[in-house]
């Protein structure tokens, strides 16, 4: 079946002229006819039909060497085709790299964009150096009120604990006494002073 479709070739019934011209060439040898003009008679017969089963021999050749050809020239093209995959591809990972370093690149951008908002709204060094200095000088000079004030307040504790020790011994002294001493001729200025 086989050889029958490589004569037959392309169906135009090689494989019966095929058939054909090995009947004759049997049947010019089996012939007991030896004369010159049957031979060139037969002769010029097998050559006329020997030359298109000839070109169509010459034909499946040139076909099968063209197939071959074309299939060393697609494999080619395959290799170079997958070459050219496997370079997309690693350009895709390369594409895809540069675009997280550029998301991370952004990323960090906007931040720095928000960092640089909340920090100009804020004032200048310079300015806040003397702020605080001024709040230090504020701070050290109300540490000092407030000693005072502290020193002024224990003064007058001890003052006030005194002032009423001094009226809870006249109390006393008034309740031992009550007629001697005459609370209206008693100086204020004069008692506190002896306080």
């Amino acid at each position: 079946m086989m050889y029958k479709l490589l004569i037959d070739g392309e169906g135009q019934g090689d494989d019966r002229k095929f058939a054909t011209f090995l009947r004759q060439c049997k049947s010019w040898i089996d012939s007991n006819d030896t004369s010159p003009e049957f031979n060139d008679r037969m002769y010029d017969l097998l050559m006329r039909q020997f030359d298109p089963m000839n070109m169509v021999f010459l034909k499946t050749d040139a076909a099968v060497e063209m197939n071959k050809q074309e299939k060393r020239m697609y494999e080619e093209e395959a290799e170079a085709l997958k070459a050219k995959i496997e370079a997309a591809e690693a350009d895709i990972l390369v594409a895809r790299e540069e675009l997280e370093e550029a998301k991370k690149q952004r990323e960090r951008k906007s931040e720095y964009d928000a960092l640089a908002r909340i920090i100009f709204t804020l004032p200048d060094r310079e300015v806040t150096r003397k702020e605080l200095q001024t709040s230090e000088a504020s701070v050290q000079r109300l540490k000092k009120v407030k000693a005072e004030y502290q020193l002024m307040l224990s003064e007058r504790e001890v003052l006030s604990r005194d002032l009423m020790f001094a009226a809870c011994q006249l109390k006393r002294c008034l309740k031992d006494k009550p007629n001697t001493v005459q609370l209206s001729h008693v100086d204020p200025d004069v008692e506190m002073s002896s306080v």
